[in-house]
């Protein structure tokens, strides 16, 4: 339904420019017009990142993925927080095992 005013409703019943520029808007409606970036999101694949999800480079030349962080863990990308202290602290947790693992063996990190 267009509208429920009868006026508007002649108008993009009657007038293929105006119907033309309501199914144009009707399309933009909810589209993002810009774009936003996580602090310190980090999106880890062993394949480039262009290869799997549209990518753009944003003001400061950084590339980044087109794609909501919810979407990325969908398709199964690895996506990292490393602002939160938390996952700052199970990252060094996750060093300081690998590091006497590899001690404990002829490997050195």
């Amino acid at each position: 339904m267009v509208s429920d005013n009868p006026e508007f409703k002649k108008i993009y019943e009657t007038s293929d420019e105006a119907r033309q520029v309501i199914n144009l808007a009707r399309k933009l409606e909810g589209t993002n017009k810009t774009f936003g970036m996580h602090a310190a999101g980090v999106v880890i694949s062993d394949v480039p990142l262009e290869e799997l999800v549209p990518v753009q480079k944003n003001n400061d030349g950084t590339v980044i993925a087109q794609y909501y962080m919810e979407d990325i863990a969908y398709i199964g990308l690895v996506k990292m927080d490393f602002l939160g202290l938390r996952n700052l602290t199970m990252i060094d947790k996750a060093v300081k095992i690998i590091k006497k693992s590899m001690t404990s063996t002829s490997y050195r990190i």
